[in-house]
C-alpha cells in the first residue's frame, strides 16, 4: 500500500530530528574544539571565514531551491536548465570569492585571511553539482536519505577537525572541515540522482525557466537581507570592537543561537513542502503550523531556559577556561534565541502560499532596522554586553510585527498556539528555577550540568506526559485527527 502523507510526514519528521540530533552534536563539538584549541582572536578570525562562506551560500542556487518544491509539475527540460544554472552560480561565486579576499582581509585589517578565503572558494562550485538532487529529495520527502548522509559528512568533518587541530593547523582546519563535508554530500546525491530522478541533458533555457528566476530573485533577495539582520552584529563587531570581542561574541552565539538555528529547520525543511500541498486546504493547514509550533516551542524553550540559568557552568565545561566574558552574552542571547524560535516557522508558511514577496520585504525592513541600530549603538561606544541587550529589544519589537504578518499572509489562527507557548515558558522557567536552588558547589562544573540536566529533564517529561501526551498522539496519527 502507498504511504500516506501523513504517514511520509510522520517519517520525514523522526528521520530530520535523528539527523539533526547527530548532526548538531557533531558541529557542537568542533565548537569545543575549536574553543579549547584556539583564543578569542583565533576564535573571531574562524568566525568571519564562517560568515562569508555562509553569505555565498545564500546565492548559491540563485533562489531557485524552493522554487523547485513549491512548483508541483516540473519538466525534465526545466530540471535540466535549472541544473546548469545553479553550475554557473557555482563557478561564479567561486570567481568572486577569490576575487575580493583582499578587500574582505583589508576590511578587518587582517591580511593572514586572504589564503584561508582563497583555498575555500572550491566549495561553491563542488556543492553545485548536488544541490538540485538533493533539493528533489527533499521534494518527495526522502528525508532518511538525506540524514544518512548528513550524518556521515558530520561526522568525517568533526574528524577531519580533530585531525588538523591536534597536528596545529590552527582556525584554518575549518576549511577542510567545509570542504569534506560538501564533497561527501555532493558525490552521493550526485550518485543517486542520475540514477533514480533525472540525468540533466545539454539543454539550457532561460525562458522556460523564467517563473522560476523570478521566484528566486525575491528568495536570493530575502537571503541577503536576512543574512544582513542575522550577521550584521557579527560583521561590525569584528570591525569596530575587534577580532576578540568578536571571538567572544560568536561564542555566545554559537551556544544560545545553535538550538534554534540547527532545530527549527529540522520541521521546517519537513513543513514547506507538506504546507505547499496543503494550499487548498486551510483546515488542514492551520494543523500543520500549530503542530510545528508546539513541537518547536516544547524542543526550544526548554533547552534555552536551561542555558540561561546555567550559563556559568555550561560554558565552562564547552569552552574551557578563558571564556568567562561570554557567560552574561549567553544569558541575554538565550532571550534572542526563544523569540526567533517562536517566529521562525512562519518564513515556510507564508513562503508556501508563492509569496516569496512578502519575506523579501519584510527582510529589507528587518535587515534596515538591525544594522541600523547596531551600527549606530557600537560608533557610540556600546559595551558588548549593552549591544546584546540592544539585540534583546530589537527581536521583541521585530518579532510582535512579524506575527502580524504570519496571521495575514499564511492565515493561520493563533489563539491556541500562544497559549500553548506560554505555559511551556512558565512551565521551564519554575522547573529550571527549582534546579538552581540545588547547591552542588563543592563539585564541578561538569557535574553540576549533568545533574541539572537530569533534574530539568526529569520533571519536563512529567509536564509532556501530562499536558502534552494527546497533542503528541495526534501528531504520530496524522492528519486525520485534525
Amino acid at each position: 500500500m502507498a504511504k500516506t502523507l501523513e504517514q511520509k510526514t510522520i517519517k520525514s519528521v523522526k528521520w530530520s530530528t535523528l539527523s539533526t540530533i547527530i548532526v548538531t552534536l557533531a558541529q557542537f563539538a568542533q565548537i569545543s574544539l575549536f574553543a579549547h584549541f584556539l583564543n578569542a582572536s583565533e576564535f573571531g578570525l574562524l568566525s568571519i571565514l564562517t560568515l562569508v562562506v555562509l553569505l555565498a551560500q545564500a546565492f548559491m542556487d540563485a533562489g531557485i531551491s524552493n522554487a523547485i518544491i513549491q512548483k508541483q509539475d516540473i519538466t525534465s527540460q526545466q530540471l535540466s536548465s535549472l541544473f546548469w544554472l545553479n553550475i554557473f552560480m557555482g563557478g561564479l561565486l567561486s570567481f568572486i570569492f577569490i576575487a575580493s579576499s583582499s578587500f574582505i582581509a583589508s576590511f578587518y585589517d587582517r591580511s593572514e585571511l586572504v589564503i584561508p578565503l582563497q583555498y575555500v572558494s572550491p566549495v561553491f562550485l563542488i556543492i553545485a553539482f548536488g544541490n538540485q538532487f538533493k533539493v528533489l529529495c527533499q521534494k518527495s520527502l526522502q528525508f532518511r536519505r538525506i540524514a544518512v548522509v548528513d550524518i556521515i559528512a558530520s561526522v568525517l568533518a568533526l574528524v577531519v577537525t580533530f585531525g588538523g587541530l591536534y597536528i596545529g593547523h590552527g582556525y584554518v582546519v575549518i576549511i577542510y572541515s567545509i570542504i569534506v563535508r560538501a564533497s561527501v554530500t555532493t558525490l552521493f546525491f550526485v550518485v543517486y540522482g542520475i540514477r533514480h530522478q533525472h540525468r540533466p541533458a545539454l539543454h539550457f533555457k532561460i525562458s522556460e525557466i523564467s517563473d522560476f528566476v523570478r521566484f528566486g530573485m525575491f528568495q536570493m533577495g530575502e537571503r541577503l537581507v536576512n543574512f544582513i539582520s542575522a550577521h550584521f552584529d557579527k560583521i561590525i563587531i569584528g570591525r569596530v570592537l575587534g577580532m576578540d570581542n568578536l571571538g567572544y561574541y560568536n561564542a555566545a552565539w554559537q551556544m544560545a543561537i545553535f538550538p534554534v538555528a540547527k532545530i527549527n529547520p529540522v520541521l521546517n525543511r519537513v513543513a514547506f513542502p507538506i504546507y505547499s500541498r496543503l494550499q487548498i486546504d486551510q483546515k488542514k493547514f492551520n494543523y500543520f503550523y500549530e503542530i510545528t509550533q508546539r513541537v518547536l516551542t516544547c524542543i526550544n524553550i526548554p533547552l534555552l531556559i536551561f542555558l540561561s540559568f546555567h550559563a556559568e557552568d555550561i560554558v565552562d565545561v564547552v569552552y574551557g577556561e578563558g571564556w568567562k566574558t561570554t557567560v552574561i552574552v549567553v544569558k541575554w542571547l538565550s532571550i534572542v534565541g526563544i523569540l526567533k524560535s517562536f517566529g521562525n516557522p512562519g518564513g515556510p508558511a507564508i513562503l508556501s502560499r508563492g509569496r516569496a514577496d512578502v519575506g523579501f520585504y519584510w527582510n529589507i525592513f528587518w535587515a534596515l532596522l538591525v544594522s541600523s541600530a547596531l551600527y549606530i549603538s557600537l560608533n557610540a561606544n556600546f559595551s558588548l554586553q549593552e549591544l546584546v541587550l540592544l539585540l534583546v529589544g530589537l527581536n521583541l519589537f521585530g518579532g510582535i510585527i512579524w506575527h502580524f504578518v504570519i496571521v495575514r499572509f499564511a492565515r493561520v489562527e493563533y489563539r491556541a498556539i500562544l497559549l500553548s507557548w506560554a505555559r511551556i515558558v512558565s512551565i521551564s522557567i519554575i522547573i529550571a528555577k527549582l534546579s538552581t536552588l540545588l547547591s552542588f558547589d563543592s563539585f564541578s562544573s561538569f557535574f553540576r550540568v549533568i545533574f541539572n540536566a537530569l533534574f530539568c529533564f526529569f520533571f519536563y517529561c512529567i509536564y509532556i506526559w501530562i499536558f502534552e501526551r494527546k497533542a503528541i498522539r495526534k501528531f504520530k496519527s496524522g492528519l486525520n485527527e485534525a
